[in-house]
């Protein structure tokens, strides 16, 4: 494997990694179908045979998530040079709309990882995470995400609309449903009536009761019909939930999703557990319906 353009201030950064892609635009040639996973079939389809998670960000081309941590797709230096050029151009032709870090300095400052490329439509595109200035990894949940289309001799701006909102990838016709605390939860941290003698952080009740909305645009669809059941994977540090529905058909409007009540049985009582959603990627900690609509956690 060769060297790869990861821009860590003025200076380059060089790193290895298994990746695939198209040539167009720099990628490596020695890398194809290196890492073309497949799902797995089973009670957990965004997970590969060999453990990593297929993830996607604003439902664009999926990616494993191991990636990111990897620094990216291997690059050749001309294929980096290009890119940065196009993320120069992207602050200069979009100054204060221009995605946060090439606001904070200048395009050559700016960490950048392409975690994916593909063919999209007959046209070469690639998908990229940009670091704060100064960063020496990356992050799903912090950094920005935009798309570059190659546009006859460079890479240009396609898309970009802030956080990746990483999801893992669902199978055709399934989509993700969140999950938020009910009201017969019992918050986490929290010892419940029924065992006064409890130590803190502990609960004896095995039956969690929470509230599930489709994620997807569904016309305020009742989704009680469209639930699969759920996949729960409890650890020693955590439960996570993993919900999806059947997928919406034909056009659908967003007036807001309803919330039902669910019961999930656990093997062993919450106590204090994290309790997690894993429609999310990496799986963000479950809170309730007010929270979530108030917008991502601090």
């Amino acid at each position: 494997m060769g060297p790869r353009g990861l821009l860590v201030g003025a200076s380059l950064l060089l790193v290895a990694v298994a990746a695939c892609g198209v040539e167009r635009g720099g990628a490596s040639s020695s890398d194809v179908a290196t890492s073309t996973q497949e799902p797995q079939a089973g009670a957990h389809p965004w997970v590969t045979a060999d453990g990593d998670t297929l993830v996607t960000c604003s439902g664009d081309p999926a990616f494993p998530a191991s990636r990111v941590a990897a620094g990216g797709l291997e690059f050749t230096p001309e294929g980096s040079d290009e890119v940065l050029a196009a993320l120069d151009q992207m602050k200069q032709d979009f100054g204060i709309d221009a995605p946060r870090p090439l606001q904070e300095a200048e395009a050559d400052e700016v960490p950048w990882a392409v975690v994916w490329q593909e063919s999209v439509a007959g046209v070469d595109q690639i998908g990229i995470l940009m670091a704060e200035p100064g960063a020496t990894e990356f992050n799903l949940d912090t950094d920005e995400y935009a798309t570059l289309e190659w546009q006859g001799e460079s890479w240009r701006a396609s898309s970009w609309s802030g956080l990746c909102g990483a999801r893992p990838v669902v199978p055709a016709g399934r989509q993700w449903v969140q999950v938020a605390m009910g009201d017969a939860t019992t918050a986490q941290g929290e010892a419940t009536d029924q065992d006064a003698t409890t130590d803190p952080g502990e609960t004896t009740d095995s039956t969690l009761e929470v509230l599930v909305s489709e994620v997807e645009c569904t016309s305020a669809r009742d989704p009680e019909p469209f639930l699969a059941e759920p996949v729960v994977l409890e650890a020693a540090e955590s439960v996570t939930v993993f919900w999806t529905s059947e997928a919406m058909t034909g056009d659908a409007t967003c007036p807001g999703n309803p919330w039902v009540p669910r019961t999930i049985q656990l093997e062993d009582p919450l106590g204090d557990r994290e309790l997690l959603d894993g429609s999310t990627y990496p799986p963000q900690i479950v809170r309730t319906v007010e929270e979530i609509q108030g917008g991502p956690p601090a």
